[in-house]
């Protein structure tokens, strides 16, 4: 029997300002794009139960006209029985969406249900809800019936105190087979049977790297593969300069670094020292063929020894560079302590 596992899909994803606005509709619109490459793949593999542990879509953007098309994509699924539970962005209310759209029989919504049975795979899956955005609180109770290969979907936080908080060993003592999570957006493995698949698509810079579900399988025991599917990456890269580097330098140790990256939302963090750190940014700022790169400068203004000692000879920090100059770096240490002093620093 196969399952695929996915969560934290956030359809409807607005980005509010962490975007420039073409390219923050461009990462919206790819959302769906992923969430469709999602049922593609659970079609074309004959997969038979697909487990979505929440998250979904954003309540706080999405429409009328979004749920219908997110039922629209879901029933493509003929087959492939779908378990559904909400969590803290797409909490199920009254209100909800959820209720305003119309799923195939073979899609599954925990509401009040405790579990679902499928009598054909001799699978039990068990899960609930969220009703509200947070504070949320629920016992982990559940009818465990050792007939069946137990599933279990929860949408809460391993290891912090906030959105339903979820202890290591309340979850191994469950007695499931598999339990699938939701809320991290980082894939991650808790326990040798408690994932969290993480999210489809990277959804800022804090989420760096390969993003898709779990492919999962019972056989004799338990198989887990991640699959990568993300249409792009966050990229997060330093670049360390050093005085003697000059621009074509630079440029050179961006262009490999991001080498195979074109395609990919980059952060590049520029650190160390630079002469005159205003005109490297404004080179870098002309950099294109990239779909999205943007600049960190953490630089430090380098400092010019003889452009300092021609404003400073009379004084204490011309003799200070008379007497230190064939000490390079006691001349850097204490020149920087001088100068600071000299600023009021």
């Amino acid at each position: 029997m196969k399952f695929v596992h996915a969560s934290d899909i956030h359809l409807g994803r607005f980005y509010k300002g962490e975007l420039p606005l073409e390219i923050a509709k461009k990462r919206r619109e790819e959302l769906w794009n992923s969430f469709e490459n999602l049922i593609n793949f659970c079609i074309k593999e004959s997969i038979e139960i697909l487990l979505l542990t929440g998250d979904l879509y954003e309540k706080e953007y999405f429409t009328l006209s979004d749920i219908d098309r997110f039922s629209d994509i879901l029933n493509k699924l003929k087959t492939t029985e779908v378990f559904i539970i909400a969590g803290n962005h797409d909490y199920l209310d009254e209100k909800s969406l959820y209720n305003k759209t119309k799923f195939n029989n073979n899609i599954h919504l925990f509401k009040k249900e405790k579990y679902f049975d499928l009598e054909q795979l001799g699978v039990r899956i068990h899960g609930f809800s969220w009703d509200k955005d947070k504070n949320y609180s629920r016992e982990l109770k559940f009818d465990i019936n050792k007939n069946y290969r137990n599933i279990i979907l929860l949408h809460g936080s391993v290891g912090t105190d906030d959105y339903f908080p979820l202890n290591v060993k309340s979850l191994e003592n469950l007695d499931a087979d598999y339990i699938g999570l939701g809320h991290i957006h980082l894939r991650q493995k808790v326990l040798d049977n408690v994932y969290y698949p993480g999210s489809l698509e990277g959804l800022n810079f804090k989420e760096v790297g390969n993003k898709g579900f779990i492919l999962g399988s019972f056989k004799e025991e338990l198989y887990i593969e991640y699959i990568n599917t993300n249409i792009r990456k966050y990229n997060k890269i330093e670049i360390n300069i050093n005085k003697d580097m000059n621009i074509n330098d630079i440029q050179n140790d961006l262009f490999k670094k991001l080498e195979n990256k074109e395609n990919d939302l980059n952060r590049i963090y520029l650190k160390g020292e630079f002469e005159n750190p205003d005109y490297l940014m404004e080179v870098l700022d002309n950099i294109s063929g990239y779909f999205y790169i943007e600049f960190k400068n953490e630089l430090e203004k380098s400092i010019s020894i003889e452009e300092i000692y021609i404003e400073n000879k009379d004084n204490l920090i011309g003799k200070f560079i008379d007497r230190t100059k064939d000490d390079k770096d006691v001349l850097e240490i204490g020149l920087k302590a001088l100068l600071e002093a000299k600023n009021g620093n």
